[in-house]
């Protein structure tokens, strides 16, 4: 074999770069198809998005508080806390948040039981 035909046989089996970018762009185009397509596809047999729950539009109406009352509580899960106790805390003073957090504790577990 010459150099000239391994020179020839090489090149045929280079990938030629238009066709390198030409594959890119359509692996990009199909990655952005289903992208796309995937979330609305509904997500095969027995999925469903609604909850079953009647909806409806009703129109807000801004108003002046006519009064105000503070409660204790918590909204949605409360979670553990850690409490740093600041330096010349007095120990009357931690033991009192101490009764006052094993009351709220009590408060918690008996609204969990109701």
């Amino acid at each position: 074999m010459t150099a000239a035909a391994a020179t020839r046989r090489l090149r045929l089996r280079r990938p030629r770069p238009r066709l390198l970018a030409l594959g890119g762009v359509l692996v990009v185009g199909a990655a952005a198809a289903v992208a796309v397509w995937w979330p609305f596809s509904g997500g095969g047999a027995g999925a469903s998005l609604d909850n079953g729950t009647a909806t409806a539009l009703q129109t807000v109406v801004r108003r002046s508080l006519t009064s105000q009352t503070e409660v204790n509580g918590t909204i949605g899960y409360a979670g553990s806390a850690t409490v740093a106790v600041p330096s010349g805390t007095t120990p009357s003073a931690l033991r009192q948040a101490e009764q006052t957090a094993a009351s709220a504790r009590a408060s918690l577990a008996a609204a969990r039981a109701t």
